[in-house]
């Protein structure tokens, strides 16, 4: 009986079973195990990188350290990035007989505000497939911070007419960079009955926008916020807003 244990991108013990019947009245299916314990042919520390918030117009540099387990001569013949955001490179490591090496990483924040979530495939030249990968995750800020980034606003009680008890809801918007003056004018929404006000906390650099509904809303409903800014990277700056009347 001849078969094939796939193990790419498995880790420590792994079982697995073939049942093989036949015309045995006494036995007519026999089960076979098979137990494998996986040893990484490399081992890469950290395996993963979580950078957070990233600035515009930065570049950020990790490393990883990559060494060959098995004792033989560590090779990277690809470091393959899974997009033009990352950027890696290899650099052995002196005095590790050749079984170690620096992957260093680089991110650019450029282009449009973000989460991400890249990774590196790493390749040795004596293995068809990629062996590793190593994980990149953060978010790419940009010129306008703004928090939340998207609105979900449920809503319990539809039944008031007090103008004090109207929902309302507020979006921080701030400058990235102190040096980059923020200007923020064309407040707007596609949503019925919601008012928008823009409340400056310190010129040129805070704002908050609060919305708050002219009535209450009779149904749950999906719009944006959005605003134009000085900035040429970022000159509309648009907010999903998620209105979820709960009924009672």
């Amino acid at each position: 009986l001849v078969f094939t244990v796939r193990v790419s991108g498995q880790r420590g013990a792994l079982a697995k079973s073939i049942t093989v019947p036949s015309n045995d009245p006494q036995a007519p299916k026999t089960s076979l195990s098979i137990k494998i314990e996986m040893k990484q042919v490399l081992d890469v520390t950290p395996p993963n990188f979580q950078l957070g918030n990233l600035q515009q117009g930065t570049i950020t540099n990790v490393t990883a350290l990559v060494h060959r387990t098995d004792g033989k001569k560590l090779v990277i013949s690809k470091a393959e990035p899974s997009s033009k955001l990352v950027r890696a490179r290899i650099v052995p490591v002196e005095g590790s007989s050749d079984q170690s090496a620096n992957v260093i990483i680089e991110v650019e924040n450029e282009g449009t505000p973000r989460q991400f979530n890249e990774n590196v495939k790493l390749s040795l030249e004596d293995v068809a497939q990629p062996v590793t990968v190593i994980s990149v995750n953060g978010r790419l800020l940009g010129a306008v911070l703004v928090d939340p980034t998207m609105l979900y606003w449920p809503i319990t009680d539809t039944s008031s007419t007090n103008s004090e008890a109207l929902p309302m809801r507020e979006i921080r918007v701030s400058a990235a960079r102190a040096d980059q003056p923020l200007e923020i004018k064309n407040l707007t929404t596609n949503m019925k009955d919601l008012n928008l006000e823009l409340v400056t906390k310190d010129a040129g650099k805070s704002y908050v926008v609060v919305a708050k509904f002219a009535q209450m809303p009779k149904q749950s409903v999906q719009g944006v916020i959005s605003f134009d800014t000085n900035a040429s990277s970022q000159p509309k700056v648009s907010v999903p807003v998620t209105v979820t009347v709960l009924r009672r």
